[in-house]
């Protein structure tokens, strides 16, 4: 379901990410707190980490990974700085 949801996604299709977005927010947001460990720090990583899964959702088709794994390895370069992805500020 989650594949589909980010192919659609893919496509600009914004309420196919709203609806990745809540069956993946509890998951992006426990990695992030535990990463940070620091609320609003989470919260600022998770916010840059949709954007840039917004921006690059039609890479998900040839990652191989689930949807999830995908979405989690979008932060592998935090935690340092947040950034602007996709002419979103983060």
């Amino acid at each position: 379901m989650s594949a589909e949801l980010l192919r659609l996604a893919a496509q600009g299709d914004v309420d196919a990410f709203m609806r990745f977005y809540d069956a993946t927010c509890t998951y992006a947001y426990q990695w992030a707190l535990r990463r940070h460990r620091d609320r609003v720090r989470a919260e600022e990583a998770v916010r840059a980490l949709y954007a840039q899964a917004w921006a690059e959702a039609r890479d998900h088709a040839d990652s191989g990974i689930s949807p999830v794994a995908w979405l989690l390895s979008r932060g592998r370069t935090w935690p340092g700085e947040l950034r602007t992805v996709g002419g979103l500020s983060a």
